[in-house]
């Protein structure tokens, strides 16, 4: 009985890691930290890329959105932006805010030009990748990484990213060879 409860126990942990694997996809995303005004006006605070999840976007319009063009001006991305100049308190009330800061992390994209955020059909903010990271003179400076500048930061043939395929493979012979030693610690006692 206690064999099967063990057995039972690791397979619901592996399926609940799985699961949650799944639903939580790392990938490369720029992060996009912002000041928006009512008046429309921005100010980018920071932009970054990194191994991360995606940013839940509305899926209804919400009067802002955001988009990342590629060299040949195709919408790589493009998705409505949660943006709100109000903040409800209990028992004050709401709160109307003139500014609002915004973070987000879209999908990086090694062709991307540029990435856009827009109230409307007017472009509010715009960032220019080429610029706003890379400076392609082979030293790894301040904001650049592996992902937004890779012939300054990673040197020809190095790989820095994390092998998941043996991590889950060493996961599975882990677990089978715990299995292994509760099956002979029962024989041994029998």
């Amino acid at each position: 009985m206690t064999k099967f409860m063990i057995f039972t126990l690791m397979i619901f942990l592996l399926t609940i890691t799985n699961v949650y694997a799944q639903a939580n996809v790392l990938q490369t995303v720029y992060q996009i930290r912002a000041i928006i005004s009512r008046d429309d006006s921005t100010q980018l605070n920071e932009i970054t890329a990194f191994n991360s999840t995606l940013s839940a976007f509305p899926t209804s319009d919400t009067g802002y959105s955001i988009k990342v063009v590629s060299n040949d001006g195709r919408n790589l991305f493009d998705e409505f932006l949660g943006v709100s100049f109000t903040v409800s308190l209990d028992p004050v009330g709401v709160i109307h805010l003139n500014q609002t800061t915004i973070t987000t992390k879209v999908p990086y994209h090694s062709n991307a030009k540029s990435i856009g955020i827009y109230h409307s059909d007017k472009k509010i903010l715009d960032i220019d990748l080429s610029k706003d990271f890379c400076n392609n003179n082979s030293i790894c400076d301040l904001g650049e990484n592996i992902y937004n500048c890779p012939k300054d930061c990673m040197p020809a043939g190095t790989q820095s990213e994390i092998p998941w395929f043996y991590i889950g493979i060493a996961g599975i012979a882990a677990i089978v060879l715990v299995i292994y030693l509760i099956r002979k610690n029962y024989t041994i006692q029998v």
